[in-house]
């Protein structure tokens, strides 16, 4: 029988204030450790590179919600994952994803993916992932990151997150999934970094750690923002999580991506 790990849209909504950019006192403690530790190293990064991705010229930015997306016959079994925020909570909520499992937590981000418990589970979410033999994993994060004083933890903490599956499922295909566009009425509020131009620069991040870390970008941001480069107002009903409709759209565009 298929496991659901889906957190209830209505609870993720209650919390969208903690979904939405903010950081929890979990994550800022382990972001000041980690900004402390990287002054007082004099470490030389690694300018290694991997080839560009095949889907990469698929996410161009000049795409929009306007843009029909093709059907597909894709169909998400059991060798299917979904690790990320809030905002793959619903995924499974709306029966989107067939019979893939989706792994997600209100608030949780790739600093405090690694610990992140479900409620009344025993060990963390990442490791009951990984103890599964999943062919293709669907990351998503980066949400709730945007305000990050320090992008480098952010590219560090995605790629080592990478690393980790790869190291444990070395024949999985792991994609990367940008951040999804906020709507305006959002970013008139001027909260938390959460604009526009910072889901831009941490969409290049991300690209940035699919290319160099064995796995593929896909930028469905591109087929859920409108023609001012915003999501609908009626797409989501905070400003950032998604209505049924536009998460239709997202999964569509994932199907067409990865052909």
């Amino acid at each position: 029988m298929k496991k659901s790990f889906a957190v209830v849209f209505a609870i993720s909504i209650l919390l969208s204030f903690v979904g939405c950019g903010k950081e929890n006192t979990e994550t800022s403690s382990k972001i000041q450790s980690k900004t402390e530790s990287k002054m007082s190293s004099n470490a030389e990064s690694n300018p290694e590179s991997k080839a560009e991705s095949k889907h990469d010229k698929l996410s161009a930015d000049s795409v929009s919600n306007k843009t029909k997306i093709p059907e597909t016959n894709i169909t998400f079994d059991s060798n299917y994952a979904f690790l990320g925020n809030s905002l793959f909570g619903d995924l499974d909520e709306y029966e989107l994803v067939d019979n893939a499992d989706v792994y997600s937590y209100i608030g949780m981000n790739v600093a405090t993916v690694f610990d992140q418990k479900l409620d009344k589970h025993k060990k963390p979410m990442l490791d009951e992932m990984l103890s599964k033999d999943y062919k293709t994993i669907f990351i998503m994060f980066g949400m709730n990151e945007v305000g990050w004083s320090y992008p480098d933890i952010f590219t560090d903490d995605y790629a080592e997150l990478v690393d980790e599956i790869h190291s444990k499922l070395p024949d999985a295909k792991i994609y990367l999934l940008s951040i999804t566009p906020i709507t305006q009425s959002l970013e008139a509020k001027g909260e938390d970094g959460m604009n526009s131009e910072a889901i831009a620069k941490f969409n290049k991040l991300i690209q940035k750690v699919a290319k160099e870390h064995n796995a593929s970008y896909l930028n469905v941001n591109s087929y859920l923002k409108n023609e001012y480069g915003f999501l609908d107002e009626d797409d989501s009903p905070d400003g950032c999580h998604l209505q049924p409709n536009a998460y239709l759209r997202m999964v569509n565009a994932i199907k067409y991506l990865i052909l």
